[in-house]
């Protein structure tokens, strides 16, 4: 009897694998070949579910950026949007801690972005992660604004800008200084950010 193959989870699994790869080699040095080899498949395997390494890159993509609002949705079950604030810059900061050997994928995808035949496409799905969470960020501000919480944070969506920018740059000099006190950084960081809004 032929053994049934749960095509989504193996499609994730692939997905996983390159993943890691990618983050240790970065875009340009990584081969199919690689990536079956690191998921313990054929190359031949891996061609069924991605027609070549760009499609990979952009499923790899696809799977960090709702990986990390799924990651962030439970912030949204606080009793406050003070409290949804808190635990969605804390989600992030910690998603980070948790594996920071993915880290170089976001430079990946900046690079991709950048320059190269998959600009148009990186550049698209990065400001469309980017917009939804800052849309993310809007919501729980505005709704603290309604509450009565944030009454100086001014137009909720320029906030939610900086906010992104800010834990963007954090995480970045985090990656290239682990020895930065990351919690330390982000207690502050929260802390004027807070009492400025408040």
């Amino acid at each position: 009897m032929a053994r049934i193959v749960d095509k989504a989870a193996k499609r994730q699994q692939l997905v996983r694998a390159a993943a890691r790869v990618f983050a240790q080699q970065g875009f340009s040095n990584t081969s199919m070949a690689s990536v079956a080899q690191a998921a313990a498949v054929s190359k031949g395997s891996l061609y069924d579910y991605f027609d070549s390494k760009e499609a990979l890159f952009q499923a790899v993509f696809a799977d960090y950026a709702s990986s990390l609002m799924a990651q962030l949705a439970p912030a949204l079950t606080a009793a406050s949007p003070l409290e949804q604030l808190q635990a969605l810059i804390n989600g992030a900061v910690e998603q980070l801690q948790a594996d920071l050997s993915l880290y170089p994928l976001t430079l990946e995808f900046w690079a991709c972005a950048g320059s190269g035949t998959q600009r148009q496409i990186f550049r698209d799905a990065m400001a469309r992660f980017y917009q939804a969470m800052r849309n993310l960020l809007t919501d729980v501000i505005e709704r603290g604004q309604q509450a009565g919480q944030f009454r100086h944070a001014g137009d909720a969506s320029a906030m939610a800008t900086i906010i992104v920018a800010a834990l963007d740059g954090l995480m970045l000099q985090y990656w290239l200084a682990p020895d930065l006190p990351l919690d330390v950084l982000k207690a502050r960081f929260l802390d004027h950010l807070i009492r400025g809004m408040e």
